[in-house]
């Protein structure tokens, strides 16, 4: 037994001592990670929203004295009557609250940590199974020694929760049989599970399983895996099926995303108003405060919710924006598709480095996607490279209906960088391989080629 936990700690102990330095940097730029954080004190913005629906779909009293002025107004009417963001952030939250007793800004950043640390351990050991020690340092180096990183678990938001599920989301491509990958039942519904609790942190995620649908479905009909191919096909209609129960039981809306109006009045900077304004029967019958004073321009989303009679329906108000923003955009193809662009552009391995050294950062974004879309040409690392490449395509496609922020990059930041220097790692290994060269000059260029799969 002793020699077995030996042998295992040494395996580990790189994966260890990187994780170690990783929140040693974090400690120093941030502040002990056991102590309270400030960003959890809720009250305003999209670490309270998570928090109010929660406490609305599971019918718990909103304490407003822990809520900011716009949750006592027109911003807190419409989050009663609208399931505007996703309910896996603020029920993680309520389980929190509920399970620990000491303060929710300390207990839910350390068990954040704590998953963060652990994903990030079974990504080391997953990639070190399929391509060797140096390839998982290298890649656990990337992802692990940035503060910046750790520092996601420092706010009640999606990007940590995400950050957890697209690394774990990685240990399972990895985890994939080496000589066919093909993927068994049981990890095409691990994916399924982990595709859902992405989507129920933040609904646009789904988009996630359905880009990577054509992949998965060839690869399991290579041998027939048909139970496969069926289990993906109805895991992923049951993802926007479980959204649209939730909300149902919550709100009595069961439309699987609801809000993009909202995403659109800043988008289209208010332009979207007097378009609904002329095009919906429902807004033509009884017209909003805006459509009768033609104001387009707002401060906040609670400014905006301030603004509309006190017998506004939020529920018709919100299901006609949602409607005819989506209208909006369909009849400006080519914007969407500038604007799909744009936002594939804006896709970086550093988003918290909107600035600094930003010309050296760029050229590593583009040489990530580069060997990201070579692996796209071999088998071994096909998945991984399509993945990945899918964690920059979806916030390229959100930039059609939403204004960019840099935050939504967080949750992936360094990922692509780390599958590519795998990639790359895996290139040079099977060139080598099929190029001979004399022993001496193979274990220089490639300490990878004596390894043990």
């Amino acid at each position: 037994m002793s020699t077995k936990f030996h042998s295992a700690f040494r395996a580990f102990s790189p994966a260890l001592a990187i994780l170690a330095v990783g929140l040693t940097l974090y400690t120093v730029s941030y502040g002990s990670p056991f102590m309270p954080r400030e960003g959890f004190h809720a009250f305003c913005c999209d670490n309270a929203d998570y928090r109010y629906l929660a406490e609305h779909f599971f019918g718990l009293p909103h304490d407003l004295s822990t809520y900011g002025a716009d949750f006592h107004n027109g911003w807190g009417r419409f989050l009663d009557a609208v399931p505007f963001r996703d309910l896996g952030v603020g029920a993680y939250e309520l389980l929190m609250r509920s399970v620990f007793s000491g303060p929710p800004n300390l207990t839910m950043p350390v068990s954040l940590k704590v998953l963060l640390f652990a994903a990030s351990l079974l990504f080391f050991a997953a990639c070190r199974r399929r391509f060797g020690t140096i390839p998982a340092v290298i890649a656990l180096a990337i992802i692990a020694l940035r503060p910046a990183a750790w520092a996601l678990t420092d706010a009640p938001l999606s990007e940590p929760f995400l950050r957890i599920l697209f690394i774990l989301l990685l240990c399972l491509l990895l985890a994939l049989p080496a000589k066919n990958d093909r993927p068994p039942l049981s990890m095409t519904l691990v994916f399924v599970v982990i595709v859902m609790l992405a989507a129920h942190v933040k609904a646009q995620w789904m988009v996630l399983g359905f880009l990577m649908f054509p992949v998965w479905i060839v690869l399991a009909a290579r041998k027939q895996q048909w139970k496969c191919a069926g289990a993906l096909a109805f895991g992923l209609l049951a993802i926007p099926l479980s959204l649209s129960i939730i909300h149902g039981i919550g709100w009595n809306d069961f439309a699987v995303v609801r809000g993009g109006g909202l995403h659109a009045l800043w988008k289209t900077d208010g332009q979207i108003l007097p378009y609904a304004c002329v095009r919906s029967p429902a807004f033509r019958e009884t017209p909003p405060l805006f459509c009768e004073t033609g104001q387009t321009h707002y401060g906040t989303w609670g400014e905006f919710m301030d603004a509309q009679k006190p017998d506004q329906d939020m529920r018709v108000l919100a299901a006609e924006l949602d409607r005819l923003s989506m209208q909006y955009f369909l009849e400006h193809p080519m914007t969407m598709l500038q604007d799909f662009v744009l936002g594939f552009r804006f896709a970086t391995n550093f988003p918290e480095w909107e600035t600094r050294g930003r010309q050296a950062l760029d050229l590593l974004d583009f040489a990530s996607v580069t060997l990201l879309f070579l692996g796209l040409f071999r088998r071994k690392t096909l998945l991984l490279s399509f993945t990945t490449l899918s964690l920059w395509i979806i916030p390229a496609i959100m930039n059609m209906f939403a204004v960019y922020d840099p935050r939504y990059h967080r949750p992936m930041a360094g990922i692509p960088l780390a599958i590519a220097a795998v990639v790359a790692l895996h290139l040079v290994r099977h060139w080598i391989t099929h190029h001979p060269m004399p022993m001496e000059q193979r274990k220089f260029l490639l300490p990878i080629a004596v390894r043990s799969m």
